[in-house]
């Protein structure tokens, strides 16, 4: 069975960037540096101005979040709870997408 839930065709930058950020929230950018310094390496994959992807990333973080909210109470627990991070970081998203493209 193909989980489909993510599936785009877009840049694999973006999914290096959200990997990294997922990595790092723990305010250690080590193992975020490590991993993609290890993608890079097994993909041959530039991924130049990461900081523009990790915005791009939060941006997309963020307003998930942001809609999620909208949905009504039962929809909202349906599907909220199993995106808890969204919420604990939403303002670490919001400030890293407004730091990006402000």
């Amino acid at each position: 069975m193909l989980n489909w839930e993510h599936a785009a065709i877009g840049d694999p930058r973006l999914d290096a960037a959200q990997t990294s950020l997922s990595l790092q929230w723990k305010q250690d950018r080590s193992l975020a540096n490590r991993f993609i310094a290890r993608y890079v390496r097994l993909t041959d994959t530039s991924i130049e101005d990461l900081n523009f992807w990790e915005g791009l990333a939060a941006l997309r973080f963020y307003a998930l979040s942001k809609w999620l909210r909208t949905l009504n109470g039962q929809s909202f627990e349906a599907v909220a709870g199993k995106q808890t991070f969204l919420f604990d970081r939403e303002s670490k998203y919001q400030e890293k997408a407004l730091k990006q493209f402000a």
